[in-house]
């Protein structure tokens, strides 16, 4: 019985220190598991504007998760643990970042992913912005009458907002119409050729967009003259108080001759001429013709049973100088002038009671140097080598040399060129009125 108790008592002491294992038939041991480990890495994510479609962000491609060779993502549960989204944005079950950003600024939030026992979180930020599209205003350069013209708008544009702003995705459109001749590229350029604009210009819109957002702006484009350093005359007859001409010429009335919104060419305004009325101006040399001139305006006349005068610088009691009429007896064009005198009449009548562009034009000093034209149409020519001077006389409009033979009518745009011929063969008439540039 001794004997018996002191075994008991020594199998447990030795229980108490070691680890008795006991082999089961049909199993195996299990090999440790590795410790698993869950983490979010750094990363830079997208920014956003307010009121787009979020580029989004997947945050798995910032998971790392060690220590378990069946891992799976769709195990991964995701969360915001500290700070808030931008609103509008969501993180998705998969972990995915999207939305519509609602409000501008830089948030900072932290995410956590979790994995079985195991987390791991990191702080990130987004930054959002607010798209805006601005173009601004500009005062362009002026279009020269006949010539090509081009001006880039892209330099115009400002876009704020967007840190990835990529130019190319900027598109333009005119808000309306163009002035006729010109067109507008896809990246912002206007080019072409003008056709004759008034010297009032021609107002246009274009419009510059750029994702959801654009700009607009108004733009005037002015035409230029390159002759305009030679012109000595130039009435476009719109004035209010009196008659105006841009090279500072003062003009008298006599009679009533006055400005009439009735009527006109271009402007909105005319000089209209009574019967018994005229414009005069003192004598100046810029109206003295030595080479090459143009002398045009637009009339719009009711039959004469007698000479009428548009404009005349020639002496009372000779010829001596230049001057356009009609001829009394057919409601022709006919110039006078010069010394020895020279004359010539229009082939074709002029058309009463519509607008006609009239032009006398001298260029070089050969044979039928001097030319009349109606509506761009040559009517007839003659030779006239020397000075077209008066002397000293007046300049008149709607009366001719003698002041005693009136027009009836509307007189516009009246323009006087020394030194140049506009004008050297059949050609469209002016299609706006005449630049003061």
């Amino acid at each position: 019985m001794a004997a018996a108790i002191a075994l008991t008592m020594t199998c447990g002491a030795l229980a108490a220190d070691y680890l008795v294992v006991v082999p089961v038939k049909g199993r195996t041991a299990a090999a440790p598991q590795p410790a698993i480990s869950v983490t979010l890495n750094p990363a830079a994510l997208p920014g956003g504007l307010t009121g787009e479609p979020y580029d989004g962000f997947d945050f798995n491609t910032a998971l790392q998760v060690t220590g378990d060779a069946d891992f799976k993502s769709s195990g991964v549960t995701w969360s915001i643990v500290e700070g808030a989204l931008p609103e509008g944005l969501a993180l998705s079950a998969d972990g995915r970042l999207a939305g519509t950003p609602t409000q501008a600024g830089n948030t900072t939030f932290s995410v956590r992913a979790s994995y079985r026992t195991k987390t791991g979180q990191h702080a990130y930020q987004v930054v959002v912005g607010t798209l805006t599209v601005a173009l601004a205003a500009a005062a362009l350069p002026n279009a020269p009458v006949g010539a090509n013209y081009s001006y880039d708008f892209a330099p115009r544009v400002s876009v704020t907002g967007d840190p990835a702003y990529d130019a190319s995705k900027m598109s333009w459109s005119a808000v309306g119409a163009l002035p006729a001749g010109l067109a507008l590229s896809s990246s912002g350029l206007l080019s072409g050729k003008p056709a004759q604009l008034g010297d009032e210009g021609a107002s246009f819109s274009l419009k510059a967009a750029y994702r959801t957002k654009s700009g607009q702006q108004t733009y005037t484009l002015y035409p230029s003259d390159p002759l305009y350093g030679n012109v000595t005359l130039l009435m476009h007859m719109d004035g209010v108080t009196g008659f105006t001409d841009a090279k500072g010429h003062a003009f008298t009335a006599v009679g009533n001759p006055r400005i009439s919104t009735s009527d006109s060419k271009y402007g909105g305004a005319s000089a209209y001429f009574d019967g018994n009325a005229y414009l005069k101006t003192a004598y100046s040399p810029s109206f003295a013709f030595i080479g090459d001139f143009t002398v045009e305006l637009w009339a719009k006349i009711a039959a004469h049973g007698s000479y009428g005068g548009l404009i005349a610088a020639a002496q009372s009691t000779s010829w001596t100088g230049w001057q356009i009429i009609f001829d009394q007896t057919s409601n022709k064009i006919r110039f006078e002038g010069g010394a020895p005198n020279i004359a010539m009449v229009s082939a074709n009548d002029l058309p009463l009671n519509t607008w006609a562009h009239i032009a006398l034009v001298r260029q070089g000093m050969a044979t039928n140097n001097v030319r009349l034209y109606i509506n761009g149409v040559l009517e007839a020519s003659t030779t006239f080598t020397g000075t077209l001077d008066n002397g000293g006389q007046p300049l008149y409009i709607g009366v001719e040399r003698t002041t005693g033979f009136f027009v009836a009518g509307y007189i516009d745009d009246v323009r006087i060129t020394a030194n140049a011929a506009r004008y050297t063969g059949n050609f469209t008439p002016p299609g706006g009125s005449h630049p003061t540039r």
